[in-house]
């Protein structure tokens, strides 16, 4: 990723489209859908207790980024996984 330091990017660009609607086809479906862009600044969003975390545990926890849409609005929120016992 773009800026990778450490192991987590400094940045992260997400593309989603919204407004889309049932079609008998992708172009129907599509035809009036709009795009979104978002830049995510991961060194602000994940603290760094988080990734010394999974540091320490890489073979049972993993860093989850979970995203919401809302039409134009993304929100993203970070947390700790153990996904291994």
């Amino acid at each position: 990723m773009p800026g990778d330091v450490d192991g987590i990017a400094k940045w992260m660009e997400i593309e989603w489209q919204y407004g889309i609607v049932d079609g008998k086809t992708y172009e129907e479906a599509h035809r009036f859908a709009k795009h979104a862009k978002a830049y995510i600044d991961l060194k602000a969003l994940i603290p760094p207790e988080y990734i010394e975390e999974v540091a320490r545990d890489r073979n049972r926890k993993q860093l989850k980024l979970t995203g919401t849409f809302n039409d134009n609005k993304l929100s993203v929120r970070a947390e700790v996984y153990q996904w291994r016992d």
